[in-house]
C-alpha cells in the first residue's frame, strides 16, 4: 500500500485511509510478490523490506477432527532484508527480522526505540496532526541541534569563497 499523507491530516483519519486502502487493495492479492519480482530486471532486490500486520496469528491449541492439537514451538524465516511483523492478541507485539550483514543490532535497537517513541506520542493523542508527530527521541533532536548551531555572522560584502 503506498501512503500518502497531509501534515494537517490527524493521526486516527491517517491510519483509517491506511486500513481502507490496506483492504481495497485486496482485490489484487492474487499476485504473489514471487512471481512480481521473476518478472523484473530488479528480482529479489525490487522490494527490500517489508511490514506484516496479523490479527491472532497464533494457535496454542486447536481441534481438528476431533484431535487435539497444541502448536509446541514456531520461528519465523524471511528473505527481506528488513521484515516488521506487528501482532495483536491480548497486547501489541512487534518483531524484527534483520539481515545482519546490511542492520547492526545497535541499528535495530534504535529503530525499535523510534517505534516506541512514535507509538507512545500516539497513544496519548490520538487526534494530533501528522506534523506534530515527532519522528526523533530528545537526545537525538539535540545532537541535530547542537551540530547546526551555525551563531556566525557572515559579512554582506563577501561571496562563499572567501
Amino acid at each position: 500500500v503506498r501512503v500518502k499523507t497531509n501534515k494537517h491530516d490527524n493521526v486516527i483519519n491517517f491510519l483509517q485511509t491506511m486500513q481502507n486502502q490496506s483492504f481495497e487493495s485486496m482485490k489484487y492479492e492474487y499476485c504473489s510478490l514471487a512471481d512480481i519480482q521473476s518478472i523484473t530486471s530488479q528480482g529479489n532486490k525490487l522490494i527490500k523490506s517489508i511490514v506484516v500486520f496479523e490479527a491472532n496469528n497464533s494457535i496454542e491449541e486447536e481441534y481438528f477432527c476431533g484431535i487435539q492439537m497444541k502448536l509446541v514451538d514456531s520461528w519465523e524465516e524471511t528473505n527481506f532484508d528488513l521484515s516488521l511483523y506487528v501482532s495483536i492478541e491480548n497486547e501489541l507485539k512487534i518483531q524484527i527480522l534483520y539481515c545482519s550483514g546490511k542492520y547492526s543490532a545497535y541499528e535495530i535497537d534504535l529503530m525499535l526505540k523510534r517505534l516506541e517513541f512514535i507509538l507512545e506520542q500516539i497513544i496519548q493523542s490520538p487526534h494530533m496532526e501528522l506534523g506534530h508527530v515527532m519522528m526523533l527521541m530528545q537526545d537525538e533532536r539535540r545532537i541535530i541541534c547542537n551540530f547546526n548551531q551555525t551563531n556566525e555572522a557572515y559579512p554582506n560584502d563577501k561571496c562563499m569563497k572567501k
